[in-house]
């Protein structure tokens, strides 16, 4: 496993010493692209694609997301979520992104037939497809989607197939953090089970930590999300899929780093490779997109 670390372009434009902190750290990022990011001119974008490439790093690109509806029966809605993720995908073509991480938007209430969790409207999905299938191509590299608030295991398998696209440029990134907050994981301990139903799919991993009543983005350690079982669950499948931690700060970060060298096994399953943990940046106190 390889991993990569969040980091919104709207921090880099608060304070440029977030990008110099994960340069000198050695830090792959998972590019969040904002609103304010994604509006920034073509060669601002190509800039940092250059420093990174310079100091040797790779990245992903993590797609917007805010007042996007993917599936959308509103053409002006619809209009405007397709020109704002193609221009995404547009970017990390630019930036040589490893893969794209996409959401889906999907609310059982409002989008799924007869309120299913795991089974969409004909015309939602008609759309939903439409949408997502020209970004592998536009970026460059492939696309996966992510859990966010599902109900159910099953929704996520039923939509990468509807897809039909190649495996090459298709697959699942399972949030551990938003099983545990947002799907009853804590309650429920039904870990196994959508590790199972993903199984198939998933190529990537978001990892961060919350006590279970809410998407908290803690480093690991500080909530109480089963992250052993998970390295467990995914070694029983065979799966080695490529890692992004989600902190929200330089602190949380070093949470996670203190987890990891209490835990050699882990941090060998997983590629971790300690960071220096110098100097750390403060984040941005304006507030900020949720990835």
């Amino acid at each position: 496993m390889g991993y990569f670390v969040n980091l919104p372009l709207s921090w880099i434009l608060a304070d440029g010493q977030w990008l110099e902190w994960f340069i000198a750290e050695g830090l792959s990022p998972e590019f969040g692209f904002d609103e304010a990011g994604v509006e920034q001119p073509l060669p601002w974008h190509q800039g940092i694609g250059e420093r990174l490439r310079a100091a040797g790093l790779s990245c992903s690109v993590h797609l917007p997301f805010m007042r996007l509806r993917p599936g959308s029966p509103d053409a002006a809605e619809l209009r405007f979520t397709r020109e704002r993720l193609n221009r995404a995908a547009e970017l990390s073509r630019v930036y040589g992104a490893a893969h794209m991480v996409g959401h889906p938007a999907y609310i059982a209430e409002r989008d799924g037939e007869a309120g299913s969790a795991e089974t969409p409207e004909r015309g939602w999905l008609e759309r939903f497809c439409e949408t997502w299938r020209p970004l592998p191509e536009l970026g460059g590299c492939p696309l996966f989607l992510e859990n966010i608030r599902d109900q159910s295991p099953r929704l996520l398998p039923g939509l990468v197939k509807a897809l039909n696209l190649p495996p090459a440029q298709v697959g699942i990134c399972f949030d551990a953090g938003h099983w545990h907050a947002f799907a009853g994981g804590k309650k429920k301990q039904d870990l196994p089970e959508w590790v199972k139903a993903h199984a198939p799919y998933i190529r990537h991993l978001h990892l961060h930590d919350n006590d279970g009543s809410d998407d908290q983005h803690l480093g690991l350690g500080k909530g109480d999300l089963p992250f052993e079982l998970l390295l467990s669950e995914l070694d029983a499948h065979g799966l080695r899929p490529s890692v992004t931690f989600e902190p929200h700060s330089g602190e949380n970060f070093m949470d996670t780093a203190a987890w990891f060298a209490a835990r050699p096994k882990a941090a060998a399953q997983i590629g971790w490779v300690a960071p220096k943990g110098s100097g750390l940046p403060i984040p941005p106190e304006n507030e900020m997109q949720v990835f």
